[in-house]
């Protein structure tokens, strides 16, 4: 595999990448959300028994500001086992 197959690739992965984001940000924004406060719940359905160290890991957020999303998660009604209450 060359340089041309390997940039070929990339940018297929870019453009994948782009459109997994714009329809994330679509999920968001339909429910109420902006895409960060989204990533929690959408986290937490998938790893019910998880502690915030390995959720803050997982999503790449600061540690406060994945407090800060499962706290908002939380009062808006949030419950992990099936969505929103």
């Amino acid at each position: 595999m060359d340089t041309n197959d390997l940039s070929i690739i990339y940018d297929k992965l870019l453009v994948i990448h782009q459109m997994m984001n714009n329809n994330l940000n679509e999920q968001a924004r339909l429910l109420g959300y902006n895409t960060s406060e989204y990533l929690v719940p959408m986290d937490l359905a998938v790893h019910h028994d998880t502690d915030l160290t390995s959720l803050y890991s997982r999503l790449g957020m600061k540690k406060s500001l994945c407090f800060q999303n499962c706290t908002k998660s939380c009062r808006a009604g949030y419950n992990h086992t099936s969505g929103r209450s």
